[in-house]
């Protein structure tokens, strides 16, 4: 269904095409194995280790390296660290002391293991962990909010207390918050899609939602135009991820932009500001809304009306298939009948 909302400030028009698409209905174990006793006659001389590299293993598993290059991992030692939604990143800690991560979450939660002892205040996450222990993992997200999440392997070494900003890689200066659910859930579905796409017209963030740049794995917006469309920015929400695009006009001929020509699987809302009318070469802004868990497959149930049709054409093609088998079975019968014959025969 199709609502066309008409929203003006300081006497301009912006014309907002609302679609709503409703469906129905995502450490290495080591195994020695029993060697037993040598075979009899079978003897191979194996070189002793070397001491200086049994003393840097042990380094090694203990979290003591003194170099990320001693067991061939990147480990980013620098105050200021880029991280990547999904991606995990090796960070050198302090042993035994406290140490400070300043995340871009306003109420983060961790989740880690037990050896890590762990306290939140605000945006801010200190951890201590036994230098004995070695590496290890954890996950940081937004309260109420399990996308976008941060992973840490954090590696203990006998250096001072540490203090380390985390920065979502292509993220713009706004903080990931639960405002946004909050938010979005505080009014109806087709009401916060209007106020999304107004907003984002005003050049206003959305409450609690997080402009960044666009990413390999975010929704690229298609529309069957004369028109080339450039993703410029992306606001993700809790429910919503609104990508905002440069659209040119490539024709040699004006035309009146049709935003339904821009619709695709998962799209909520498409809208066009400032110039719903473009010349050739003329631009405006295109921004379309997408279901965040659009690509997700619903749960399909057999509808009732068509199962006994279904049915009757299931068991139909089960006994043409046992017929058949049976006429296959009395030819061969028959065949191995007449050679038993021709056997006998004087």
């Amino acid at each position: 269904m199709t609502n066309k909302l008409n929203r003006s400030w300081s006497h301009r028009t912006i014309s907002i095409t609302v679609a709503l698409i409703f469906f129905l209905g995502a450490g290495l174990a080591w195994g020695e194995e029993a060697a037993g006793p040598p075979e009899a006659g079978h003897h191979e001389d194996i070189p002793a280790v070397p001491a200086k590299i049994m003393a840097a293993l042990n380094k090694i598993n203990q979290g003591q390296r003194s170099s990320p290059k001693a067991s061939g991992l990147s480990v980013q030692d620098g105050d200021t660290v880029k991280v990547e939604s999904g991606r995990n990143v090796n960070i050198a800690v302090a042993g035994d002391h406290l140490n400070r991560l300043v995340t871009p979450f306003e109420n983060p939660v961790v989740h880690t293991t037990d050896k890590a002892k762990v306290t939140v205040d605000g945006p801010v996450v200190y951890v201590s962990l036994p230098r004995g222990d070695g590496p290890t993992a954890m996950f940081i997200t937004e309260n109420g909010e399990p996308d976008p999440s941060i992973s840490l392997t954090l590696i203990p070494r006998s250096i001072s207390p540490r203090e380390i900003r985390l920065v979502l890689n292509n993220s713009g200066v706004v903080s990931i918050s639960g405002k946004s659910a909050k938010w979005e859930k505080s009014q109806a579905y087709v009401e916060a899609i209007e106020k999304v796409m107004i907003r984002t017209a005003r050049g206003e963030i959305p409450p609690g939602y997080n402009l960044r740049y666009p990413v390999s794995y975010d929704p690229r917006p298609r529309c069957r135009l004369p028109v080339r469309v450039d993703c410029m920015q992306v606001l993700e929400g809790h429910n919503f991820i609104v990508t905002i695009s440069k659209m040119t006009n490539v024709s040699s001929e004006p035309f009146l932009v049709d935003e339904s020509a821009c619709y695709q699987e998962g799209v909520r809302a498409v809208g066009v500001w400032p110039q719903v009318r473009l010349s050739p070469q003329q631009s405006t802004e295109l921004y379309v809304v997408y279901q965040r868990d659009f690509g997700k497959q619903p749960r399909i149930r057999p509808n009732v009306l068509h199962m006994a049709t279904n049915l009757g054409k299931e068991a139909k093609k089960k006994t043409k298939a046992k017929k058949r088998r049976s006429r296959s079975q009395s030819a061969a019968d028959m065949e191995l009948g007449l050679s038993d014959s021709d056997q006998n025969r004087p």
